[in-house]
């Protein structure tokens, strides 16, 4: 611990100041492949090898990819899901606590399937960023009290939904440009000690974020958030630290990669979960474990495999000038060989 903080610049912070351990992890499908190996095994089978990683955090973040709805009336699109609401007791048993639904999934089957999701939700004590009734809504603040400090989350789709025009005035997602992204995150900034801001954004199976995806993640960093985590591109891109306001460190995650999901070419098996501690001061630390989904089924990697994931993340963090250690250790700068900071 003592290296890390080091590392971070931030030595002496964690005994002086409240911290919040966040988890957070890409994407995640209700339906589909995972809704068939669900009714085979039961919806408990598909979390039922990670719940010891959500359940001990503090906070518990993922990007749901789906509606949650009994209603099938879906939008004319190629690619639509939608989950049964049983679905959703695995995820908050699993220890979820908040869900982004601000993605172009979220309204697949429509304004009454995006409504359905939050009432859904909401039965399930389960808290969601990045939609609402109104567009000022799903720009909001969804304000988690945890670990003696108050954690903001917002959320942002950089695609538009297919088939459903965004309306002001009626249940949306919210969608992301730097000036609203800049706007929330400063107004969550004021209602908060801490603020998490997300991002469906990327190109789908691209490892390398675009200049559009960097372009966001300033400005949300800039006006005040902590971490950003990224999904939708289905695989795994770098990490990069940038200081926030008065220098603070923040932690933009591009893309975590798939959590749930029932893809498996193009590296999209591969993901990996994000432990980070949170302070007023921003991100002091984080590590990456290392997930390897087999029949839709998220579990730790574990071995060479382990050892892949994670030099494939270092390679992919390199060029913003941030390492992963083979520990899973998220620095600003590579160990050397005696497994110091240089």
């Amino acid at each position: 611990m003592l290296v890390i903080v080091a590392v971070l610049g931030l030595a002496g912070v964690r005994g002086t100041e409240p911290s919040v351990r966040l988890v957070a992890v890409g994407d995640v499908l209700l339906d589909r492949g995972v809704a068939a190996v669900a009714a085979q095994d039961g919806w408990g089978s598909i979390l039922g090898r990670v719940g010891d990683l959500l359940g001990t955090a503090d906070i518990a973040y993922a990007n749901l990819e789906c509606p949650v709805t009994h209603r099938y009336d879906p939008v004319p699109k190629k690619a639509r899901f939608r989950a049964e609401p049983v679905a959703l007791q695995s995820v908050r048993d699993a220890g979820f606590d908040v869900l982004d639904l601000a993605n172009n999934h979220s309204t697949d089957c429509g304004r009454p399937g995006l409504v359905d999701t939050m009432r859904w939700l909401r039965r399930n004590h389960l808290r969601w960023c990045g939609a609402g009734a109104t567009m000022a809504e799903a720009e909001s603040p969804t304000v988690v009290a945890a670990g003696n400090l108050r954690v903001a989350f917002v959320s942002f789709s950089d695609w538009l939904p297919e088939g459903l025009f965004p309306l002001e005035d009626r249940p949306t997602i919210a969608l992301a440009s730097p000036e609203a992204v800049a706007r929330a995150a400063k107004r969550a900034a004021s209602d908060a000690d801490v603020v998490v801001v997300g991002f469906h954004w990327g190109i789908e199976f691209g490892s390398t974020p675009t200049p559009r995806q960097r372009e966001l993640a300033q400005a949300a960093v800039g006006a005040g958030a902590a971490l950003v985590v990224g999904h939708h591109p289905h695989v795994l891109q770098g990490l990069e630290w940038m200081p926030g306001p008065n220098d603070r460190p923040a932690l933009v995650a591009y893309s975590l990669g798939n959590f749930v999901f029932d893809q498996y070419r193009n590296g999209s098996a591969n993901g990996a979960l994000l432990e980070c501690t949170l302070t007023r001061n921003g991100a002091e630390e984080a590590r990456l474990v290392p997930i390897r989904i087999t029949h839709c089924r998220p579990a730790l990697a574990d071995g060479n495999e382990a050892r892949q994931i994670l030099s494939h993340l270092n390679r992919l963090s390199a060029g913003r000038g941030t390492a992963v250690w083979p520990d899973g250790v998220v620095a600003r700068q590579q160990r050397d060989r005696r497994g110091t900071g240089r």
